[in-house]
């Protein structure tokens, strides 16, 4: 529940958005609480500016559809293994394996894993623009 995440981002009452937050539908003002009590509680400068910013471009982008937010421990997973992937080329697979305390093998499969993800989103984006990809 929002209320629960919220409560565990922080206890203290958000300044100073509640007269901003009025105009928003309700899923987005618990949005925009939760980004705010994130960014205040890891001391980012012109937190409200950047909450409401932040939420503005995810109601940009999912704006009218209902979406699926996975859990923070899949989130956190997910994350992991994006920086895991992107560090592989600069970085040796017993290195990574080492520091996430997963076996080389797996460290492996994550990389192969995003890899086809991300040439799954070039492929989509391609066809999304008649196949002219930049090039």
């Amino acid at each position: 529940m929002v209320q629960g995440a919220m409560a565990q981002l922080d206890s203290e009452k958000i300044e100073g958005s509640e007269a901003g937050k009025a105009r928003w539908p309700r899923t987005l003002a618990d949005l925009y609480d939760i980004v705010l009590l994130s960014l205040m509680k890891n001391a980012q400068s012109g937190t409200h500016a950047l909450a409401e910013k932040t939420v503005v471009a995810l109601a940009d982008y999912f704006g009218g559809r209902p979406i699926y937010v996975p859990t923070a421990r899949r989130m956190r997973t997910f994350v992991k293994h994006r920086e895991i992937h992107s560090r592989l080329g600069r970085e040796s697979a017993e290195t990574l394996s080492a520091e996430y305390g997963l076996s080389v093998s797996q460290i492996y499969r994550i990389h192969r894993i995003h890899r086809d993800l991300d040439r799954a989103e070039r492929r989509k984006k391609q066809e999304g623009d008649g196949g002219q990809g930049n090039r």
